[in-house]
């Protein structure tokens, strides 16, 4: 039987990519979030990195645009103008479904803002692009850890950061070319820190899943049911992992019970067509 991947479970959660990605990433704040120093002192590195935009690929127009827009970059001074810019270029990757354009976009904006958000944004989008595009693996992977490694430097105690970063080692391992075991360390860490830790028990209990290790794994999201008793990746994961142990209806009931709680039709088609997935395997 096939696995429910995390691509999968994010297109019947929010319906797309590029939906998924929206979702995630609120505007982010520019002037009243910039001090007086950063605005006097930041120096925005050029936006061009080969490595990430490789494989950006623009029609001749959006291409012209694209090369008008850093320009424009390129010769502004203040900060808050290059803020504006950098809007624009997010707006323009994401119009022209580039996301690889928009970490890196994302990035800079990061670097003048120097704040948690703007950096775990960052982070974000990168990992994003790294399960959902056909991108340079390692490079993204590496992009993305190191966004969370700078919201850890700003503040230590941000578990969604530690979370992130631990999700990205185990998931980056390949493309890493390293072992899992420190980002299910940093797993831990969390659950060490807030036992109750929704995002580090479903990513515990997914990869327990990938590792057949399902009485953990039914643990810990029975664990986050109880804490949020209409979690939706706890149920889709539920329904995968009984689903792998050979029981399909018991898989297919908490598929029915995720369903009743939705409103969005869009969802509720994802999952109708995952049902009838299901029961044709049966």
């Amino acid at each position: 039987m096939k696995k429910l991947n995390k691509a999968q479970v994010a297109t019947i959660l929010f319906g797309g990519f590029f939906i998924f990605i929206l979702y995630l990433l609120p505007k982010l704040k520019t002037e009243d979030q910039i001090s007086s120093k950063s605005l006097a002192e930041v120096d925005v590195e050029s936006t061009h990195n080969h490595d990430v935009r490789s494989g950006v690929s623009l029609s001749s127009t959006a291409q012209d645009i694209l090369d008008n827009l850093e320009n424009q970059l390129s010769d502004v001074k203040s900060s808050e103008e290059k803020l504006i810019i950098l809007d624009s270029l997010i707006n323009f990757a994401s119009s022209e479904k580039q996301p690889v354009l928009m970490a890196v976009f994302f990035k800079e904006k990061a670097k003048i803002l120097q704040t948690e958000e703007a950096w775990m944004q960052t982070g974000d989008i990168f990992f994003k692009t790294f399960r959902f595009s056909d991108v340079d693996e390692h490079v993204v992977i590496e992009e993305a850890i190191s966004s969370y490694e700078k919201v850890l430097e700003l503040n230590p105690n941000n578990l969604a950061a530690k979370t992130a970063l631990g999700v990205c080692y185990v998931e980056g391992a390949g493309a890493l070319g390293k072992a899992p075991m420190k980002g299910i360390g940093l797993l831990m860490e969390v659950l060490e820190t807030d036992s109750n830790n929704i995002d580090a028990l479903i990513n515990l209990g997914y990869f327990s899943i990938q590792s057949t290790q399902y009485d953990k794994a039914i643990e810990r999201f029975n664990k986050v049911l109880e804490i949020d008793p209409e979690n939706a990746e706890a149920f889709l994961y539920m329904t995968d992992l009984y689903v792998q142990m050979g029981d399909i209806d018991k898989g297919l009931s908490y598929l029915e019970r995720y369903k009743s709680f939705q409103k969005d039709p869009l969802v509720i088609a994802q999952v109708d067509a995952y049902i009838e997935e299901l029961k044709i395997k049966k």
